[in-house]
């Protein structure tokens, strides 16, 4: 059991990292980088959710973390669908380089294929509000449902808010409301603020990588709007790129102090006591936070404090 922690941490830090360096290639439409890179995300996202699901069959009361990680990969794989989109049939903007389309441009297809993005955001929305009301609605009317575990449910559940954000951020961009779109993507940032403060008790460099991975999208945003210059997409791209560096600086340091046999019986005794925080241990002092999807459907399954 304890050998599953590296290979899920592992499939996780690849599937944050590739998604970073990923759409900063998207933002500068350079399909022979993002395409491939795109394939590979949604790869790594679908083996760390297998991973997670394998784990967790020892945890019944974590539950909740596989529903994150399905909203999480739903938003991928409509943001990736979004992307070929994007590469292959739209209309490259005023990017000077001529890497995209890749085909030709053809704004009907495009228009489909961002109806069904937009679908796949809505379904990892409505993925969250089913968690949602199975762990904080029904036990309320039905007392008898086991109420610590659903609590606990309930709780990584609100704290993967910016799972949510995120999905309804994409979706009112595929619709063409940008302003509603900038307006939700300041919320994912208040909830990763929030995300990181209540669970780890202070800020991460996973954290400062999330906040500049929302900043990217808001500039992204606003070039939407403005039909800003070239330069404010290279900026975008660059905070996306940072934010990568940062993913693969937080997976490299607490590999180096992690104890794959600690986080284990740690979950394990979460399991137990049906507690979400939990005493921390000495050298390393090390709290176990099951979260859910964080800024790319990430995960946080470990924090070092």
């Amino acid at each position: 059991m304890a050998s599953r922690w590296p290979r899920l941490r592992l499939f996780c830090f690849l599937r944050d990292v590739s998604w970073m360096f990923q759409e900063a290639s998207w933002m500068l439409l350079i399909p022979e980088f993002c395409l491939p890179l795109g394939a590979c995300t949604v790869f790594c996202g679908l083996l760390a959710w297998k991973e997670s699901c394998d784990l967790y069959k020892r945890f019944p009361i974590c539950r909740s973390e596989n529903l994150c990680h399905m909203a999480g990969i739903a938003w991928l794989s409509a943001n990736n669908l979004w992307m070929i989109g994007d590469c292959t049939v739209d209309e490259p903007g005023n990017i000077p380089w001529r890497l995209a389309p890749m085909i030709a441009v053809d704004m009907f297809v495009y228009g489909i294929i961002k109806n069904i993005a937009g679908a796949g955001c809505l379904f990892g929305i409505l993925v969250y509000l089913y968690g949602i009301a199975i762990f904080g609605i029904v036990p309320r009317l039905c007392p008898a449902r086991e109420p610590d575990k659903a609590r606990r449910n309930c709780r990584i559940m609100l704290l993967s808010t910016s799972t949510a954000t995120r999905c309804l951020k994409d979706f009112l961009w595929s619709r063409g409301i940008l302003r509603a779109a900038l307006v939700v993507d300041c919320a994912t940032a208040v909830a990763l603020m929030v995300e990181a403060k209540v669970e780890q008790g202070h800020f991460t460099p996973l954290t400062l990588a999330r906040l500049m991975w929302v900043l990217s999208n808001a500039i992204w945003l606003l070039i939407e709007l403005c039909q800003a210059e070239l330069r404010f997409r290279l900026v975008a791209a660059g905070l996306v790129l940072v934010s990568g560096m940062l993913v693969t600086w937080n997976y490299v340091r607490n590999c180096e102090v992690d104890d794959d046999n600690t986080l284990t019986a740690a979950l394990a005794d979460q399991a137990q006591n049906c507690e979400t925080v939990l005493p921390p241990f000495d050298q390393p002092k090390v709290r176990v936070a099951v979260i859910g999807a964080g800024p790319s459907g990430l995960s946080a399954l470990w924090a070092f404090k």
